[in-house]
């Protein structure tokens, strides 16, 4: 898969934005889902992220509206220069996945889909892990 600084950045961007408040294991496994889900239908990561509501902080605005769309990282910001190290990671084959293969996740406390819920239940969507608040689901 052919990447370029451009991915790496809207990579970072969305780890930090989508988990920076969960720490560098969550970030790494928001990060992955974004990577599992490009390899699984053979995408451009950046088309992947910033796919009609597929990750709300990178949405466009008046689509679903998150309020991370108004967030950004400030200079010497350390959760955003650990995303970039975690982006480059996943990007260079040299990070592990903490998901088990996610393509899914969620923040149940937040995320309360009815149809994100239906394919859990009929097994559209395997739970793999739990990461800090997030749910993760391989589908």
């Amino acid at each position: 898969m052919n990447w370029n600084k451009w991915e790496w950045a809207i990579l970072a961007l969305m780890i930090w934005r989508e988990a920076r408040s969960e720490g560098e294991d969550g970030m790494r496994a928001v990060g992955h889902v974004a990577w599992n889900r490009a390899k699984k239908s053979n995408a451009n990561l950046g088309q992947v992220i910033t796919a009609d509501s597929q990750f709300t902080s990178i949405n466009p605005p008046k689509k679903t509206y998150d309020p991370q769309l108004d967030v950004w990282p400030q200079l010497g910001d350390k959760r955003f220069e650990s995303a970039m190290t975690i982006a480059n990671e996943i990007i260079q084959l040299v990070s592990t996945d903490p998901t088990g293969g996610a393509t899914h996740y969620r923040n149940p406390t937040f995320a309360n889909s009815p149809s994100f819920q239906k394919a859990v239940e009929i097994g559209e969507l395997k739970f793999t892990a739990k990461i800090g608040q997030h749910d993760f689901y391989r589908g």
